[in-house]
């Protein structure tokens, strides 16, 4: 389908006209105009970005679990509407996370679960400043993350130090020893290993306007360097490291790390 087909239809998505939509019938169209801000895009994304509760229900029986196909430009809300790129692979889910519509994200939770996409509702809830709706809903976050994928921004854990979101670092390593999570030492062993190339990384140069002060970065990841500690890595001044032992972060995080 062409692009001059499709361009009233995500127009219509923008603007909450579900009337329209309901005619047209292009459910699962994906704006592919190379012109378009929000290429990538499909219907149930732009209703997310544009908080267009109309067109999100009536899009969510036919588009719920796609992902953005392209990388593309968002203004993160709760931070003075910052712009930062984001990688493919959003869902409607972290694209309300983005862009702090927090009461919608949080009836479609209930509703449908945590969307699982290779950019996870964590590391959206990092970046738009989602603290207590992570630690509301903290057990499905972190039980539908994925395991680690080239995709930096599929550590969140990486994405609270980058931008020095201290109470989320200590969320995410709190959560991961509540519950009975080996599965997430990848996060603490990803986010130490390759610490040392964040400056190189243009995925994290992308989200320069976010970042907060160089102590609050600091704190960061001495938090996830006390974790790697006591994981059984070897914690340096890079944060790299070697696993010594299969431990579990339940088991083996130090306790003075998560004290209140």
């Amino acid at each position: 389908m062409g692009s001059c087909a499709t361009q009233p239809w995500f127009e219509a998505a923008q603007a909450n006209d579900a009337k329209f939509m309901k005619g047209a019938k292009l459910m699962g169209s994906v704006d592919e105009r190379e012109e378009s801000p929000f290429r990538g895009f499909s219907a149930i994304h732009y209703a997310a970005y544009f908080g267009c509760r109309d067109v999100m229900d009536l899009a969510s029986p036919h588009e719920l679990d796609l992902v953005t196909k392209y990388p593309v430009k968002l203004q993160v809300f709760k931070r003075n509407k910052a712009v930062a790129i984001f990688p493919a692979g959003l869902s409607f889910q972290g694209i309300l996370a983005i862009s702090g519509r927090y009461e919608i994200l949080k009836q479609s939770v209930i509703r449908h679960g945590v969307i699982k996409a290779p950019v996870p509702l964590a590391s959206c809830l990092v970046v738009g400043v989602g603290f207590k709706f992570a630690r509301q809903f903290q057990d499905i976050v972190l039980q539908d993350l994925f395991v680690r994928s080239q995709n930096p921004f599929s550590n969140p854990l990486t994405l609270s130090i980058v931008i020095g979101f201290g109470e989320f670092t200590d969320l995410l390593l709190r959560g991961a020893k509540s519950l009975n999570y080996g599965r997430t030492n990848w996060m603490v062993q990803d986010c130490g290993s390759h610490f040392f190339q964040i400056g190189q990384l243009d995925a994290y140069h992308a989200l320069k306007k976010l970042r907060l002060s160089i102590k609050e970065i600091d704190e960061a990841r001495t938090m996830v360097q006390k974790a790697m500690s006591g994981l059984g890595f070897h914690a340096d001044d890079t944060m790299g490291g070697t696993p010594r032992h299969s431990l579990s972060i339940k088991d083996y995080v130090r306790p003075a790390l998560f004290s209140d």
